[in-house]
């Protein structure tokens, strides 16, 4: 039996930036012991060594507000019977991992879901901190196949929406908004653990996805419909930070920092606009979630934290990966369509589009992100029409016009 003064475990799957500035850091000061699983074997070490880590939280003012997160172990991801071991004794999970790690972890999380549900244990809560779209529902229904699998009843009647029931684990799938700029290399020799982090520290949560009581951390934030602020922060934070980056770039192919193009006038009224856009239609997406006031708010409060020095934000990081970000569904494309389904006028998204085709910025090398030169001396080297529709799955029979104006 667990003494009455330990607090309670958090697993976290990724000892990175969102896992140690965010959610460890927020469930960490709230009471709760968080251990992280990860792959980095040093970093492993290093916080097993500590037994803390520092987040420091850099204010657009210039302030910096060092926060410890004290109580901290972690173990290697690498090692299934550690993880198996501490799936057992967590009441929450989270995962911090990205699109391309986190189906992997799906087989040792829903063997531990099935094992609770057939001893008849209390259900654990899965946390998911990626900003994935779609991220609950293919795990409810990984979670839902595993229960069937082991002979549970059918995978149906385990979920309703995104609610848990007959004892399966809560899928809390999440919107996450906290930037965090790179830690300069001499300040990570020195300090491995210490993470920098921007100021604001709410994370918004599926107020419906949990077995258990909502915890007692106060930056978390229930809300319902959870998918209303998973699009908000795809379609209006990232589309805007995005777009601060690729017009930017385009005004400045000298600027360094997304801060330098934030600050140009010209700049800055584009990629309000392009926010704009996509805010419009996400209130008509979502009747009754926001209001004009709510998504005006929001869209000033996005413009003066990306205008952080502090930050230090390239508009190399912010821009690079253009098959990702000029893909179906995500920030530009995805804000388009929804704008598009609304009857609203894209023309301040489909420049943000046009810059992106003419992004050329490189890292402090000077060196290009690889994938990015290969895309680009496609759309220099062929018939550039037919590249973008193959890019952002547009029909060249139906989306002719669209595609014309994203190519003049």
């Amino acid at each position: 039996m667990r003494e009455r003064n330990t607090p309670r475990e958090i697993l976290i799957f990724g000892a990175g930036n969102i896992g140690r500035s965010f959610v460890g850091q927020i469930f960490g000061r709230a009471g709760y012991a968080p251990v992280f699983a990860d792959v980095d074997r040093e970093l492993v070490a290093a916080l097993n060594r500590d037994g803390r880590y520092t987040v420091v939280h850099r204010h657009p003012t210039g302030e910096e507000q060092p926060l410890e997160v004290p109580g901290v172990r972690a173990i290697d991801a690498g090692d299934a019977d550690a993880v198996r071991r501490q799936l057992e004794r967590s009441p929450i999970v989270a995962t911090s991992v990205g699109a391309a790690v986190l189906p992997r972890l799906l087989p040792a999380i829903t063997a531990e879901a099935v094992r609770r549900i057939t001893d008849g244990l209390a259900p654990f809560d899965l946390v998911l901190a990626e900003n994935i779209h779609g991220a609950g529902e293919m795990v409810r229904s990984a979670m839902a196949e595993a229960f069937h699998d082991a002979g549970a009843t059918a995978p149906s009647s385990w979920y309703e929406g995104s609610v848990p029931r007959h004892g399966a684990p809560g899928v809390v799938e999440c919107s996450v908004g906290k930037m965090v700029p790179i830690v300069p290399d001499e300040l990570r020799r020195q300090a491995p653990t210490t993470v920098y982090a921007e100021a604001f520290n709410t994370l918004l949560v599926d107020r419906d996805g949990w077995a258990n009581p909502v915890p007692a951390v106060p930056e978390l934030r229930p809300v319902a419909p959870i998918a209303a602020w998973v699009d908000r922060k795809l379609y209006i934070h990232n589309l805007g930070h995005a777009a601060a980056a690729y017009l930017g770039h385009a005004a400045d192919p000298a600027a360094t920092y997304i801060w330098q193009v934030v600050d140009v006038p010209e700049v800055r009224a584009a990629v309000r606009a392009a926010m704009e856009v996509s805010g419009a239609a996400l209130r008509r997406e979502y009747p009754g979630v926001f209001t004009e006031d709510d998504i005006a708010g929001h869209i000033d409060d996005l413009l003066h934290r990306f205008s952080s020095r502090l930050l230090g934000d390239t508009v190399f990081r912010v821009g690079r990966d253009l098959e990702r970000k000029l893909s179906p569904g995500d920030r530009v494309v995805g804000a388009l369509r929804l704008a598009q389904r609304h009857g609203l006028d894209t023309t301040p998204i489909e420049a943000v589009y046009r810059a992106a085709l003419q992004f050329r910025a490189t890292d402090p090398t000077g060196q290009p992100l690889p994938s990015d030169t290969r895309l680009l001396s496609r759309i220099d080297g062929s018939d550039t029409p037919t590249v973008v529709a193959e890019l952002s799955d547009l029909d060249p029979r139906i989306d002719a016009e669209l595609i014309s104006r994203l190519t003049r």
